[in-house]
């Protein structure tokens, strides 16, 4: 009885500390880890839906749709096709 009594307490402590972690948290946002959204942005290219940020890789031939959400393809030293903020 008196080794089961100290699990009870820990038990109890962890428990309680839980409910109070999410009494803490404000209305409508969801616990876990930050989302990758914040980062970039949900654009369709092509008919599928992307996360787009720079400098990532992009190809010429999707140029209008890149302009439609504000970047731009362009070739960087290397030769090869990154995305750009449009100016």
């Amino acid at each position: 009885m008196l080794r089961t009594l100290p699990r009870i307490a820990l038990t109890l402590a962890v428990g309680a500390g839980a409910l109070v972690g999410h009494a803490v948290l404000p209305a409508g946002h969801a616990a876990g880890p930050p989302r990758a959204e914040a980062a970039c942005r949900i654009v369709t290219i092509d008919g599928e839906r992307k996360c787009m940020s720079r400098p990532q890789f992009c190809s010429p031939r999707h140029q209008s749709d890149y302009r439609r959400h504000g970047f731009r393809c362009v070739r960087d030293k290397h030769g090869r096709y990154r995305l750009r903020e449009r100016s």
